[in-house]
């Protein structure tokens, strides 16, 4: 790829851009659909299962992904992704039951998990770390305009029409997606041919399963007995130490720990993880108020979303563009976590009171300061790594963004619905208990981001440079130093 034109490269990156798109519409619309489908079969404290299993699926696809591509290259990376997804997304359309579009949620969500993965990476093979900045911003700011799309298309086909339509409507968008990178694509080079970690695989799927399904389904109300929660956690843990033991002792495992060893690399990670729980936090339970506790319509709680997505595609471009033009990185990130904590912290003024457009201008503080934080740390993260582990790296800060994510609705859903419980049942799922309940979820979100926040100050990253990857791979010199 690297005696590609700066024409060609444009055109690389709009069929990624479009792969990105269908992605990232179906992970957004679910939003402003999932009240509806829980009051339809009348399963409103599943409701947080719909993000959950997806979430998961999602963070292992995202690990296995970047460590595949870096050995089979991005394109039959991308080319599986939108496959799986389109195959989800269809099954998911012809759900008769809750159970059943759950477990198609978590075939969409692997193949989101893959694009996510590999669309990223793809920026780190095209571009220097100066060009990166605008891409990325590009990127995501794409992310954004799904969110335009997504949650205003599943609003107006829940209100018209039957909320299955919104899952069909996508589809073309991943053909599209599909016959471009099949067909102009170029295969791209495999930058690490080292053994694939199978074992390192197996372990960080038990890892996250066992651990998020003991999460969500902790509590009072829970079918689950407590020795079966008690067992899951304890498999989670036995889990996680041999992941790590892996990891260590595997030069080429998924998760390469010398990645760690760097600085700014293992914050950016941190700070990845924290905001992503309070992301999609808002992304979830912001919908579900305007609807359940405003009694607005599935449209009106689109638009609230559309507000957020503008705002933060406007954010996504403007630090890139800045980034590009200055490259400093601190000031603007840091900025950015003061913007989103603010915006945090005027969602929790809502009330049964609140009218759309006042839902609209927090939302539009809360997502701008979000599209800053988005682009910028996804930069610190690909510029700290050589190109050979691009792939590694990206997926690495995209699993611990989709780790943060599932582990913050797993842990929010869970807070929910023991608020919920411990009203009245007389007063159960009545806007007023709901609202009740909801302000520990905003409360969390508030927590994770003021700890992004403090996390920021210790990350002392400095200018972007123009030249290729200029900055110490500390894997090669974990690696260096092993043998």
């Amino acid at each position: 790829m690297t005696q590609l034109t700066p024409s060609n490269r444009r055109s690389l990156m709009v069929m990624v851009m479009a792969a990105l798109l269908f992605a990232a519409v179906n992970q957004t619309m679910i939003g402003t659909l999932s009240p509806r489908i829980s009051m339809e079969w009348d399963r409103i404290r599943d409701m947080n299962d719909l993000f959950n299993v997806f979430q998961l699926f999602c963070a292992v696809a995202t690990a296995l992904s970047g460590s595949l591509s870096d050995r089979i290259g991005r394109k039959p990376l991308l080319i599986v992704g939108i496959s799986v997804l389109m195959l989800g997304t269809l099954l998911c359309g012809l759900s008769a039951s809750m159970d059943q579009l759950i477990l198609f949620r978590a075939l969409q969500g692997c193949g989101v998990g893959i694009l996510i993965a590999t669309s990223f990476a793809v920026v780190g093979d095209l571009f220097a770390p100066r060009e990166r900045g605008t891409w990325l911003g590009i990127l995501t700011s794409v992310y954004g305009a799904a969110s335009l799309i997504g949650p205003v298309l599943g609003g107006l086909i829940a209100d018209r029409a039957s909320w299955r339509w919104a899952f069909f409507v996508s589809l073309p968008i991943g053909l599209i997606a599909l016959a471009f990178i099949t067909g102009r694509y170029p295969s791209s080079p495999r930058t690490n041919r080292s053994p694939f970690d199978y074992k390192g695989a197996l372990s960080l799927t038990i890892f996250l399963s066992a651990l998020l399904l003991a999460i969500s389904h902790s509590g009072s109300g829970s079918q689950f007995p407590a020795s079966l929660i008690i067992g899951l956690y304890a498999l989670s843990a036995g889990c996680a130490i041999w992941f790590w033991a892996i990891c260590r002792s595997n030069p080429n495992a998924i998760v390469p720990t010398g990645l760690f060893r760097n600085r700014e690399y293992a914050l950016s990670c941190l700070v990845g993880f924290t905001t992503s729980v309070s992301m999609f936090g808002v992304m979830l339970y912001l919908p579900f108020y305007v609807q359940q506790v405003l009694g607005s319509s599935a449209s009106q709680s689109g638009l609230v979303m559309v507000a957020l997505s503008i705002s933060l595609s406007l954010s996504n471009a403007s630090s890139g563009w800045l980034l590009a033009r200055k490259g400093t990185l601190r000031p603007v990130a840091f900025s950015g976590l003061i913007v989103m904590l603010v915006g945090n912290v005027l969602l929790t003024f809502m009330d049964m009171q609140t009218d759309i457009l006042q839902a609209s201008s927090y939302s539009v503080v809360y997502g701008f300061g979000l599209g800053i934080v988005l682009s910028v740390y996804a930069l610190m993260a690909q510029n700290t790594v050589a190109r050979s582990i691009v792939g590694s790296a990206t997926a690495t800060y995209q699993l611990t963004r989709q780790l943060g994510a599932a582990i913050g609705i797993a842990v929010m859903g869970y807070a929910f619905e023991s608020r919920l419980a411990n009203r009245s049942s007389a007063l159960t799922d009545t806007p007023n208990a709901l609202h009740n309940s909801i302000e520990i979820v905003c409360q969390i979100g508030i927590a994770a981001t003021l700890i992004a926040l403090i996390l920021s100050l210790f990350i002392r990253q400095p200018a972007i440079k123009k030249e290729e990857h200029t900055i110490v791979d500390p894997v090669v010199r974990y690696r260096k130093s092993e043998s």
